[in-house]
């Protein structure tokens, strides 16, 4: 087309349509018949600009008659003055994942990819919880305070507990779980067995860090927690907040 030459309608049209979905402020994402429109006007006039294919908006194979794009041309023509400082950053990210997944749902070849991805994002945690270990037992927090042997207990072991933050679960095997958090910070667990009265598996970490306590069977140390489990075996409680989850792992010892 000559330079003199005023644009017809439907250049005029796909030059405002290219301005909304390459331009600095891109906006023609929430517009689907507007995207339809692009669509279908740079298949008849002309293809797309350069870096359009890329953004997954407006193809076409007639890109020999394209013209040269230039986004200097918005920057003077601009009359609202748009141009005059950068889209905040919020707006930015959101341009450039929506131009990522239109580009990959552009061809069927891609959005089966893209599917692909979208099932392996869901499918891999369910796997990864139906594969991974799962407690024998989940304890939860009970309403119960400290009775004098839990604070004994906690004395005995030297422990220099919050009093509001002693906290009891249910008791498994015999043994009940306590957790409380020292003055200093750490956070401890201990096992009490009440009928000892007897302490085991206490103990105590830095805030952040993974929390649990540990018992084994020692049938020739008397050991009345994990009766009739194979010699040798382990109990962990693991804190979980509001609950404390319990894995058994057995010894094939029977002896």
């Amino acid at each position: 087309m000559d330079a003199s030459t005023p644009p017809s309608d439907a250049e005029q049209e796909l030059d405002d349509l290219r301005r909304r979905a390459y331009g600095p402020h891109p906006d023609i994402q929430a517009d689907a018949a507007a995207l339809a429109r692009l669509t279908e006007l740079e298949a008849a006039l002309g293809g797309s600009p350069p870096g359009a294919a890329d953004a997954g908006v407006g193809t076409s194979a007639a890109t020999s008659q394209a013209a040269p794009w230039d986004d200097s041309v918005w920057a003077q023509s601009d009359p609202d003055g748009l141009d005059a400082e950068s889209p905040p950053e919020e707006e930015a990210d959101q341009g450039r994942l929506w131009s990522a997944w239109h580009w990959l749902t552009a061809t069927p070849a891609r959005r089966i990819v893209a599917a692909a991805l979208t099932a392996a994002l869901v499918i891999t945690p369910t796997v990864a919880w139906i594969i991974g270990p799962h407690p024998d037992a989940t304890l939860h927090a009970i309403e119960d305070e400290p009775d004098g042997v839990v604070l004994s207990l906690l004395d005995f072991l030297g422990a220099d507990p919050e009093p509001a933050s002693i906290r009891g679960y249910d008791p498994y095997r015999g043994y009940q779980p306590w957790f409380s958090v020292e003055k200093g910070g750490r956070q401890c667990l201990m096992l009490v067995e009440p009928k000892g009265p007897a302490v085991d598996g206490a103990n105590c970490v830095p805030p952040g860090v993974e929390l649990f306590s540990d018992s084994n069977a020692w049938r020739l140390l008397g050991d009345n927690l994990q009766n009739r489990l194979p010699h040798g075996s382990m109990v962990r409680f693991q804190y979980r907040g509001d609950s404390v989850d319990v894995y058994l792992y057995s010894s094939s010892d029977e002896g």
